[in-house]
């Protein structure tokens, strides 16, 4: 999220470096902007959150209470007699401890998560709706300066700030619903499904939206008089733009001249000497409000997939014990960055190249980066990849509905319930002063 506003924010400055001045502009396809502006502000946010962390105590307050209460209701409800309750009180105190101390009892932590249904359903959830956040946003700003002609620094601000912002803000929005309302696993399940599911629904309108695309003209036939084949580098990709139509570069329309008016390239004496003058750059259409429309859109679409970030979050401490938590929440993570957040931007790029109409050197072995891209077919195959993802994501969730109404997930509600009241109906021991009679 953060490097996402990052970019943008990079993209909007007009230097990329503090020694050396540019002849590209905001509008040019090239232009990166000042992309090391965010070395040194997540350099500041890591110091910063560095020494708030040194700050933490070796052990929150409130957990030696709320082990003791779990104890206690373990022990009331399972041991009969003083004996019992001995014996319990051993076998808890020898599974308590670390699974990480040997070798078994890592085997045996990840025995128990590997047959946990509902874990495995939701971790798989979040693997591939790795997919939507790193694959799909991450490319999204490129969408807007491919589909809809875009410049760099609009791109990066309309799909790559305004989105994930939401998004992010949603994030916040679930975990509150769910902490208001009480949500037992089940409806925590159910809010997750809803989730993704919606975020599937706002992303199906996008496959309609879509600005006139004017493909690049190779050869001019009217021009064969004045140009040279010869002189001209087959390779070259500098569009330019007249009467609706735009050119591969000025070469191959006979241009023999330009101007500078505005910032903007003006190329005279276009087709054979016709005084005819083209503007740098691809044809932008008169009007396209479809950017914008996508734009709502995709934040509803992340804001409907983000406010299930931290409800699926809380599913995944509920469902599983006490002991195998932070190895849970560890082995999550490992297998979403393993199998979603380091292949979904590989995948998608592979894809987006697949659309490429102009290379940068055309049947070479390194092509280069891709000038130009069918734009039909790049939106097509964008949308059903991050769709087809997306609606996995969503059956993965309903799957685990009916998981979650399993018993062993009931009982373990249900302590940690028992627990929770205990420890708010327990008298504060800590908060007594004992005030010793003056001498």
């Amino acid at each position: 999220m953060f490097a996402l506003l990052n970019g943008s924010a990079s993209t909007i400055l007009n230097y990329i470096s503090l020694y050396a001045e540019t002849y590209l502009t905001e509008a040019d396809s090239q232009w990166i902007g000042a992309y090391w502006v965010g070395y040194f502000v997540f350099a500041g946010f890591l110091i910063t959150f560095v020494f708030l962390l040194c700050m933490y105590p070796k052990k929150l307050p409130e957990t030696p209470k709320l082990n003791t209460a779990k104890e206690d209701i373990k022990l009331e409800d399972n041991c009969k007699s003083a004996s019992e309750k001995a014996d319990r009180l051993a076998e808890e105190i020898e599974v308590a401890i670390p699974a990480a101390r040997n070798i078994t009892g890592l085997f045996k932590s990840l025995g128990r998560l590997f047959t946990n249904p509902l874990y495995l359903l939701v971790m798989l959830a979040n693997c591939t709706a790795g997919y939507y956040t790193s694959g799909w946003t991450g490319f999204l700003p490129k969408y807007f300066e491919t589909v809809f002609n875009f410049s760099s620094s609009d791109a990066s601000i309309y799909g790559g700030a305004l989105p994930p912002l939401f998004g992010a803000v949603a994030v916040f929005v679930g975990g509150f619903l769910t902490s208001k309302y009480k949500l037992s696993l089940q409806k925590n399940v159910i809010f997750l499904t809803v989730g993704t599911g919606l975020g599937a629904v706002f992303l199906i309108p996008t496959h309609f939206l879509t600005c006139e695309q004017f493909s690049s003209q190779l050869s001019p036939a009217n021009t064969s008089s004045c140009v040279d084949p010869c002189k001209c580098d087959a390779d070259m990709y500098v569009p330019l733009c007249y009467d609706g139509q735009t050119y591969k570069s000025p070469c191959i329309v006979g241009c023999d001249g330009y101007t500078t008016i505005d910032d903007k390239i003006h190329y005279t004496g276009c087709l054979c000497g016709q005084n005819i003058t083209m503007v740098d750059g691809i044809c932008q259409p008169e009007t396209c409000n479809a950017p914008y429309i996508y734009m709502v859109c995709a934040i509803f679409s992340m804001a409907s997939l983000g406010s299930c970030v931290s409800v699926g979050i809380n599913i995944i401490m509920r469902s599983v014990s006490e002991d195998d938590k932070s190895f849970a929440l560890g082995i999550q993570s490992s297998l979403a960055s393993l199998l979603a957040w380091i292949p979904a931007p590989i995948l998608y790029g592979t894809i987006i190249d697949s659309t490429c109409n102009i290379w940068e050197f055309p049947g070479a072995k390194d092509r280069g980066y891709c000038m130009e891209y069918f734009n039909t077919e790049y939106k097509t195959k964008y949308l059903w990849m991050t769709l087809g993802t997306v609606a996995v994501t969503c059956l993965l969730c309903a799957a685990a509905i009916p998981a979650s109404g399993m018993k062993k997930y009931k009982e373990l509600e249900k302590l940690q319930e028992k627990a929770n009241a205990a420890e708010e109906s327990k008298p504060e021991e800590n908060g007594k002063l004992e005030v010793s009679p003056a001498l």
